[in-house]
């Protein structure tokens, strides 16, 4: 249910953007209230479903950071939730044998993934990195909503 309401809120989000027009051109200001209430969002959506990218997006990407400094925002923030949650998942079994394993084979993939984002967003003009977020957030949102449709 949960990824199904993340899902919902993306694509509402993009929705709302592509409508206005407003990919390209709006700038919001900081809100901090706001920041607070969808960073705890992807907090949680990120615990229960690991989906947190969502809600974080719909508070960032209006801010139209540095692509950079958005990147590494998101990248800081994964990074300290990812770390809080290492001691509730041992405490719920999470770090088995082979959920340890699985996990082993992808660090190649996701040592190089790493790298080549990195890259990217280095050489990566904010006119194509932006709407280029949004597609992928509208991607999300797809398949968030087509797995919480098919998990009910």
């Amino acid at each position: 249910m949960v990824r199904l309401i993340v899902g919902l809120v993306s694509a509402v989000f993009v929705l709302r953007v592509v409508l206005s027009r407003g990919v390209l051109v709006t700038v919001a200001k900081e809100r901090p209230m706001a920041g607070r209430f969808w960073s705890l969002l992807a907090g949680y959506t990120s615990f229960v479903a690991h989906a947190g990218a969502p809600p974080l997006q719909v508070y960032l990407l209006p801010l139209r950071m540095d692509p950079k400094v958005f990147t590494g925002t998101n990248v800081m923030f994964f990074a300290i939730t990812n770390v809080l949650k290492l001691v509730p998942y041992a405490a719920l079994g999470g770090f088995g044998a082979q959920n340890l394993g699985r996990a082993a084979l992808m660090v190649p993939l996701a040592i190089a993934s790493t790298w080549l984002g990195a890259w990217t967003v280095r050489h990566m003009r904010a006119s194509i990195f932006y709407p280029l977020t949004y597609v992928s957030v509208a991607l999300v949102a797809v398949k968030l909503i087509w797995d919480g449709v098919t998990g009910l």
